[in-house]
């Protein structure tokens, strides 16, 4: 990777595939009851997150962030766990639009589209563009 702008992507993509991924972790933690919907979230933001270390090739990413606060009813943190994913969502599809490089804007292009898989299936909703 030799863009500057596609090494800070890549940075703040990790940060933020780390906090989701941290995120579900806490809330499993709280609301034992959220743990089978969180797993496939705490996956797949660990998975991102480590690819994307991987593309940093020669550099350091900065260290996990923090995981957002994990609402106090087992529902407030369902509905956030949601809203986080369909941040992620939209922030990698951003992120690929604004990527130099071909090959990062299909990496992150997909990481859009798994956040969108995991948030139809925790919504019930199916998955595809949204207005």
């Amino acid at each position: 990777m030799e863009s500057a702008a596609d090494i800070t992507l890549v940075v703040d993509a990790i940060a933020a595939e780390e906090g989701l991924a941290a995120f579900a972790a806490k809330a499993a933690r709280t609301h034992p009851g959220l743990a089978s919907l969180t797993q496939s979230v705490r996956v797949r933001g660990d998975a991102h997150a480590l690819f994307l270390r991987r593309a940093l090739v020669g550099l350091e990413a900065a260290g996990t962030s923090r995981a957002e606060s994990v609402p106090r009813t087992e529902q407030a943190a369902r509905a956030k766990l949601v809203l986080l994913v369909r941040r992620a969502e939209r922030a990698r599809l951003a992120e690929c639009l604004a990527s130099e490089s071909g090959a990062l804007a299909r990496v992150l292009v997909s990481m859009s589209a798994s956040h969108a898989a995991a948030g139809s299936l925790m919504t019930g909703t199916s998955a595809g563009p949204r207005r």
